[in-house]
């Protein structure tokens, strides 16, 4: 940035930039977001063309995973437009009651799709077939990937981290472990403070860089993606999208989900049965930090 910024300084001299700022997610690697959001103040007054239209998601896609980044008041504003036609829910989650049944839920919902191509209640994609990613917060989410072979004459798929998956793009998404704690996504692993000083300043919102790897990873699809949760660890974007989007959360059976979301709006937790002296009532699984408190209903 700063070798084209000296670059031109001369008279006569024009910078042309192509970029994204809300698909910024390699801070880590030293990728400085304001190069796009402070454009002006690095390389002087400049002429924004905003490309708003997408040819890959269907525009109710566009909405949830636009809406969700632009959260950040500090990404640039604008609305992406899509002319691609729906095919089933654009965004939907599942919820299983442990980490052991992920596999198993994501092999079902797979066998779905394959069920569905050779009835004809689903169309087949690039090479009559239908591809789907299975999209890892980290390297080893591959642990969830469940046994497919049988699927292959209709399906395919391939497992990427989210940072990986980056430019590419596939019929459906799968997340396979959209939870709250320890590596989870939002990831809550603190960098070293030694890479710190070397890497550029972030910005002060929450979880802004993984916000834009969450974007990153929903616009992938080219058809929907499906979140799959553990019950009473739903990841802080889950809680979200069900608080401003209205998502709900369904078990592979297709029942509601039984985890409740805190009522406090700055809480990512839940309500969870405890019992005290006075007998069973609901508590936040983020207490102390969380008083919050309901009746059991019986």
């Amino acid at each position: 940035m700063r070798l084209a910024r000296a670059l031109i300084k001369a008279p006569g001299r024009h910078l042309f930039a192509v970029g994204d700022d809300w698909q910024s997610i390699n801070r880590f690697a030293g990728a400085d977001l304001s190069a796009m959001t402070s454009f002006e103040e690095w390389f002087g007054h400049g002429h924004i063309l905003r490309l708003e239209r997408t040819f890959r998601c269907p525009q109710s896609l566009c909405d949830v995973a636009g809406g969700f980044v632009q959260a950040n008041p500090s990404q640039l504003k604008k609305r992406v437009a899509s002319d691609t036609p729906s095919i089933g829910p654009a965004v939907r989650a599942v919820e299983v009651a442990n980490e052991d049944q992920i596999k198993g839920a994501l092999l079902r919902l797979w066998q779905q799709i394959h069920q569905d191509l050779a009835a004809g209640k689903l169309a087949p994609s690039r090479g009559n077939k239908v591809s789907i990613f299975l999209l890892g917060r980290y390297r080893r989410d591959d642990c969830y990937l469940p046994s497919w072979a049988q699927l292959s004459d209709r399906i395919d798929v391939r497992f990427q981290t989210v940072h990986g998956s980056k430019g590419l793009e596939a019929d459906y998404v799968f997340l396979p472990r959209l939870v709250s704690g320890y590596y989870s996504f939002p990831s809550t692993i603190a960098d070293d403070p030694v890479l710190l000083l070397a890497l550029p300043a972030g910005d002060d919102f929450p979880f802004a860089e993984e916000r834009r790897l969450f974007y990153v990873a929903l616009t992938r699809a080219r058809r929907g993606v499906t979140l799959v949760t553990i019950q009473h660890q739903h990841s802080p974007f889950l809680t979200e999208l069900r608080r401003t989007r209205g998502l709900e959360v369904a078990t592979i059976e297709g029942e509601a989900s039984r985890t409740i979301p805190c009522p406090d709006p700055k809480c990512d937790g839940s309500l969870v049965p405890r019992k005290s002296r006075y007998g069973p009532f609901l508590g936040c699984t983020n207490y102390p930090r969380c008083e919050q408190k309901a009746k059991l209903k019986r």
